[in-house]
């Protein structure tokens, strides 16, 4: 695991001691909070662990902005296999809460 993935990690547990699956909902957080530098200075190297790591293990959010940042990179190939793997994931967990 990456460093900052580490604190963010050990943030989580601290906060949500019963659910160590909030850390990639954060985790996808700080992706865009880098991406953008929104409260952080913005860092696209760090941004991308974060992004990479959260979508990695089916973050939604994090699959998105990362979808666009290969896209903004002009990754086309990449954002199109990340992004068909968005939508078929978001389609998968919006049918199981129906």
């Amino acid at each position: 695991m990456h460093q900052l993935s580490g604190i963010c990690y050990a943030f989580c547990i601290v906060s949500y001691p019963y659910n160590r699956c909030n850390f990639f909902y954060i985790l996808g957080a700080l992706g865009v909070m880098y991406l953008q530098g929104l409260g952080v200075e913005k860092n696209l190297d760090k941004a991308f662990i974060c992004l990479k790591d959260a979508a990695s293990r089916g973050n939604v959010y994090a699959m998105g902005h990362l979808t666009a940042y290969y896209y903004q990179c002009k990754l086309y190939t990449k954002a199109v296999e990340l992004g068909a793997r968005c939508v078929f994931t978001f389609s998968k967990l919006n049918y199981l809460e129906n």
